[in-house]
């Protein structure tokens, strides 16, 4: 919006311009008119140069939004991937954790201590024979 406002003025400048000249060139001599029409060619050439950069840069700013939109998808879905497997690592820790805890408890008790004891009992036994 704003570069079309700016071309819009800056033609509507140029083109006052052209009016005033045409007017100035009726009272002027030839080698002065010429040189009021070179320097209104200058005018509208840096207007068109002007509107040309300006086009460029806008289409710059669209692509850099485009990329930034596409980025922040991005990051987006990576944050909610990573989400997931971070609540799935919690699941397995704690199953792990479980799974020790209630194997620790097996294996600490009397029970597991004379289980032991037989073991070697039996272990010495066999070396025996």
């Amino acid at each position: 919006e704003l570069l079309e406002r700016g071309a819009c003025e800056g033609r509507e400048r140029l083109r006052r311009v052209r009016l005033s000249a045409e007017r100035a060139g009726r009272h002027t001599a030839a080698a002065g008119c010429e040189l009021m029409d070179g320097e209104v060619a200058a005018l509208a050439r840096a207007l068109h140069q002007w509107e040309g950069a300006s086009l460029r840069a806008r289409d710059a700013l669209e692509t850099a939004v485009a990329a930034a939109t596409g980025a922040e998808r991005e990051q987006t879905r990576l944050t909610a991937q990573l989400e997931g497997e971070m609540e799935k690592l919690e699941g397995q820790l704690k199953e792990w954790s479980e799974g020790l805890s209630s194997a620790e408890r097996r294996n600490s008790g009397p029970a597991a201590v004379e289980g032991w004891t037989v073991a070697k009992v039996n272990e010495r036994d066999e070396e025996g024979r």
